[in-house]
């Protein structure tokens, strides 16, 4: 690959969304001199390089490869990570900047954020060195972390994860993920559907935190008293023994947005009340210029059933759009081959 001989310089979150507008898959995007190298879920590495190969026209000059196999990577996550990336030799790089660090004549790749809202660094590694790797990284201080650990971390953060709070069935909006988001770079699938809701003020449930009294069932019904008000994604207990989770939550009442922070709700039996956690972003990067919907109020919007129509209607268009463009691609494939078998 060469992946490591690259001079790395920043970078930045995506959501990777279907036509109309649902969640893939979440990345992590390191731009080289050259190229990107993506940082995806657990196991998604050929599906999503498999998506991505769909969308290379004949004689762009794109290569797309999995490296999982070749690599190893290690989340570096706490107020002290700095401190053990400095005791390795290496400066720790600044907010969204990726730089390179030599261990032991093998270049090592570390960008700034451990996968989580707080202080930490993600390190990328050739296989070989990567053993060595976590040794050093012990020896200065780092505290390894099981599975059960992340996992109770990732929850306790807010963090989505695909196949659980990021699914087809979720806009990336809903799940706090504005800031890996953006409605002005270019034109691609899904687009038109997020611009519509932001520009509606539509989003009819949020992803937030649970602090639940017992363990609940992933996929259980969040009420508020008979009526159904969410739905539940994930469940741990913390080392405290104290259960907390996550879910989605409708934030919509009479066609109006209301705050849902504090709500006391049950799921299974169990009572639930819905917290904020660090990692959902609710509004735009002011970089991207996106204009924020005005305020809402009762007086001045349509009812809950005009505001279904419209959302049913966004979806209609944006498969319309999507069909289009895939014609579009089809008919340029088309003319390509056409012309190759003119000479």
């Amino acid at each position: 690959m060469g992946w490591h001989e690259k001079t790395v310089s920043y970078a930045f979150l995506q959501v990777f969304v279907t036509a109309q507008g649902r969640c893939l898959e979440f990345a992590k995007c390191l731009v080289q001199d050259g190229g990107v190298l993506m940082i995806v879920s657990p196991g998604s590495g050929a599906t999503v390089a498999a998506r991505l190969n769909k969308y290379i026209l004949y004689g762009d000059e794109v290569s797309i490869a999995d490296v999982t196999a070749i690599t190893k990577m290690f989340s570096l996550a706490g107020p002290e990570s700095a401190s053990v990336l400095e005791g390795l030799g290496a400066s720790a790089p600044a907010s969204d900047q990726v730089s390179l660090m030599g261990f032991q004549n093998s270049p090592v790749i570390v960008a700034a954020g451990g996968g989580l809202s707080g202080p930490g660094y993600t390190l990328i590694a050739d296989e070989l060195a990567a053993g060595e790797l976590w040794r050093s990284l012990t020896i200065k201080g780092a505290v390894p972390m099981g599975t059960a650990a992340w996992e109770a971390a990732r929850v306790l953060d807010g963090r989505p994860m695909a196949g659980k709070e990021l699914t087809e069935q979720h806009l990336p909006l809903e799940a706090g993920l504005y800031h890996a988001v953006s409605l002005n770079k270019g034109c691609y699938m899904g687009q038109e559907t997020l611009a519509k809701v932001h520009k509606l003020n539509a989003v009819k449930q949020q992803l937030h935190g649970l602090l639940l009294d017992a363990d609940v069932a992933p996929g259980s019904s969040l009420l508020s008293g008979s009526e159904k008000a969410g739905t539940v994604t994930s469940v741990t207990q913390l080392p405290d023994g104290t259960y907390i989770g996550l879910g989605y939550v409708r934030c919509r009442a009479n066609g109006v947005q209301i705050p849902v922070e504090g709500l006391q709700l049950t799921a299974g039996g169990v009572k639930a009340q819905v917290v904020s956690r660090p990692f959902a972003s609710w509004h735009f990067p002011e970089g991207q210029g996106v204009q924020e919907p005005p305020p809402q109020s009762a007086g001045d919007l349509k009812d809950r059933a005009l505001a279904a129509k419209a959302s049913k209607e966004a979806d209609k268009a944006a498969a319309a759009a999507a069909k289009e463009e895939r014609l579009r691609v089809m008919q340029e494939r088309l003319a390509t081959w056409q012309a190759s078998q003119a000479k």
